[in-house]
């Protein structure tokens, strides 16, 4: 099974929740990919374990739908790589949902 993380710009807990998955997943078999802003991928590279995929995907930073949409075109292009995508954080669960349509993929928000 293969997971993407989708994680809205992050400090503190959030953050901390994602390097804990990405962690704790592949040790039952599940695969993990995490797609986030660049400078999130940057923070959390040194705490993630090497064989996490990154992708990045312009996270919006506010409640702009344009943003939120720009955003959720880009995840689509990773989307077919992934049986589940897990949102974290609100903006995440709005840009799953726009990426999301009628597509009838799990998803986690």
């Amino acid at each position: 099974m293969k997971v993407l993380l989708l994680v809205r710009p992050a400090e503190g807990g959030i953050k901390r929740h994602i390097e804990m998955l990405s962690e704790y997943l592949p040790t039952k078999g599940i695969s993990v990919g995490i797609a986030a802003s660049e400078k999130l991928l940057t923070d959390i590279s040194g705490s993630i374990p090497s064989d996490v995929k990154y992708y990045y995907v312009p996270m919006p930073s506010s409640y702009s739908l344009k943003e939120v949409w720009k955003a959720a075109q880009c995840l689509k292009a990773h989307w077919s790589e992934f049986d589940i995508v897990h949102g974290h954080g609100l903006l995440s669960a709005w840009t799953l949902l726009f990426a999301k349509g009628f597509s009838k993929k799990p998803t986690v928000v």
